[in-house]
């Protein structure tokens, strides 16, 4: 099937193209946003993977901004484990560095590695808000894991 784009402005100016498995937005002749056949959104990537793929060739950032209160919701329908959370890892590792984690029940749990295996729980927080470091099961209001050595 053909596509027609529809020029706003210059033909170098705004563009929208839309064909059967596709709709992108391209400004100065550069694609800004295109969202595929499974409905994922990409801004700076032609091919989003996700539903909403973020992608630069050097720093990325995003924001909410507002006068008033404001907040980020991350919502999960799971019964079970961790709800979800914020991951940090390089593209070259095989694994994240870091992860923030809501479990269902409630509580975090905080995760450190290298990025060559999958992180271990460093420090949790429980539902009752028992904050443990080195222990994932914290019994009193600061629980703080003694380290021994072989």
């Amino acid at each position: 099937m053909a596509h027609y784009p529809l020029y706003i402005g210059s033909s170098s100016s705004l563009n929208l193209f839309a064909t059967s498995n596709s709709f992108r937005i391209n400004t100065g002749g550069v694609d800004r946003i295109n969202i595929n056949s499974s409905g994922n959104v990409g801004i700076g990537t032609t091919s989003p993977g996700y539903k909403l793929d973020v992608s630069s060739g050097s720093a990325v950032g995003a924001r909410i901004s507002t006068t008033g209160f404001t907040n980020l919701d991350l919502v999960s329908n799971r019964t079970s484990g961790n709800l979800g959370g914020f991951r940090f890892k390089q593209d070259i590792d095989t694994y994240q560095a870091g992860e923030f984690l809501g479990l269902h029940g409630g509580g975090f749990h905080w995760k450190v590695g290298d990025g060559s295996a999958s992180p271990d729980i460093k420090m949790a927080l429980n539902s009752v808000g028992n904050l443990g470091v080195g222990t994932t099961s914290p019994g009193s209001t600061l629980e703080v894991a003694s380290i021994t050595s072989d």
